[in-house]
């Protein structure tokens, strides 16, 4: 591979084709190699760093409009570097000296075409992948916070093996075909779900991020929105998880699925709430709040019927309840006999002295236990 000089360098920009080049010892940030430089250029088989334990550092160059095949950014710190509606081949972004501190911090991916590309270990911060397609490229052990992802579509096989998501934003990102778990998402909480977080990441994304103004989406970054973008942000997260499950499920991830959609209906249960608060209408007011109710109920009882801790706790919970009911209404000796035909209720065993009752409280009480008891046991087999 041919190292130039940087007049040579310079000849190279001015034809718009790079080819089988090596930049490890050009010094890129001098005013000549900033912003435009490589915009709209070819760059073949180009390294700008090698995997050494010295950092380079490329800041403020754009490749904008580019296409970059078999190019090498391992072990590079990029920062404000834009690639905006490029083509990137089998390029790397490798962190092998494994550093902690970010590598990539606002770099705009937006629009980007993105194919067998390497991010293995690199720390990606207030990074822009907004409509980029990815596909067959690696994510793993990367370390990524404050990015988003709107519109971008993941397909074919992208791996993300102990790689941690933070604060970033999934709104109407489509996974096709992804190796993209739960466990890949730190804390187990996207970033609509902390109101503070989702405000920073707004309020910053606003003032400084990447190409905000240069895409066709600027009036979703509009100021005047930010309230608005917070009193949806529940809607937002439960969009979000609602499109994991039909990735999950496709993919064969039937429990992480089945922990979206939990999360889905509580991020539900939170939209009602708002939405309570804004009706003015009494009537549709009464309905958001029997929906919130039956919603908090059903995760209370039956954790949404994926929890078998839930069911049996509201299983023993009814047999104390009708256990009191029992010794109040009958009443028996002792509490330990309620408790005995208050199981044997459950498992439709109805005692012969309640069945031979002319009290109709306890028929009545009889009958709603011993129904609760088949309908709990129909749950707990289906889970």
């Amino acid at each position: 591979m041919k190292k130039v000089s940087n007049n040579e360098l310079k000849q190279l920009l001015s034809n718009g084709i790079i080819e089988n080049i090596d930049l490890t010892s050009n010094d890129l940030t001098i005013p000549e190699f900033s912003h435009n430089s490589f915009k709209g250029c070819i760059l073949k088989n180009v390294t700008f760093s090698e995997n050494s334990s010295a950092l380079k550092l490329l800041t403020n160059v754009s490749f904008e409009d580019g296409k970059l095949i078999d190019v090498c950014f391992a072990n590079s710190i990029l920062f404000k570097v834009d690639f905006r509606n490029s083509s990137l081949e089998n390029c790397s972004f490798d962190n092998n000296s494994k550093v902690l501190e970010p590598t990539i911090t606002k770099v705009n991916f937006a629009k980007v075409k993105m194919s067998h590309c390497r991010f293995k270990n690199s720390v990606i911060t207030w990074s822009d992948f907004r409509y980029a397609e990815i596909e067959n490229s690696t994510f793993q052990g990367a370390t990524i916070d404050f990015c988003d992802f709107y519109r971008a579509y993941f397909h074919k096989i992208n791996i993300f093996k102990k790689s941690q998501i933070s604060n970033s934003s999934f709104n109407f990102t489509l996974f096709d075909g992804n190796m993209f778990r739960r466990e890949n998402i730190k804390s187990h909480r996207i970033l609509q779900e902390q109101k503070n977080k989702y405000k920073k990441f707004l309020e910053e994304w606003k003032e400084n991020g990447p190409g905000i103004r240069q895409t066709d989406d600027k009036k979703h970054w509009e100021p005047d929105n930010l309230q608005d973008e917070l009193d949806e942000m529940y809607q937002h997260a439960e969009n979000i998880y609602r499109n994991l499950i039909g990735s999950w499920i496709s993919n064969g991830f039937v429990i992480d699925a089945n922990w979206a959609y939990i999360k889905a209906k509580r991020m539900e249960r939170k939209v009602l709430k708002g939405m309570m608060k804004r009706e003015k209408n009494v009537f549709k007011k009464s309905i958001y709040f029997f929906k919130r109710f039956t919603n908090g109920f059903v995760d209370f009882a039956f954790g949404y019927g994926e929890s078998v801790y839930k069911v049996l706790r509201t299983y023993v919970l009814i047999i104390l309840l009708f256990t009191v009911f029992l010794y109040l209404f009958i009443p028996l000796d002792n509490v330990g006999t309620s408790i005995l035909w208050s199981f044997k209720n459950m498992i439709a065993q109805t005692p012969d002295d309640i069945k031979n009752s002319t009290s109709f409280i306890i028929l009545l009480i009889s009958v709603i236990q011993s129904t609760l008891g088949v309908l709990l046991t129909g749950i707990f087999g289906f889970i």
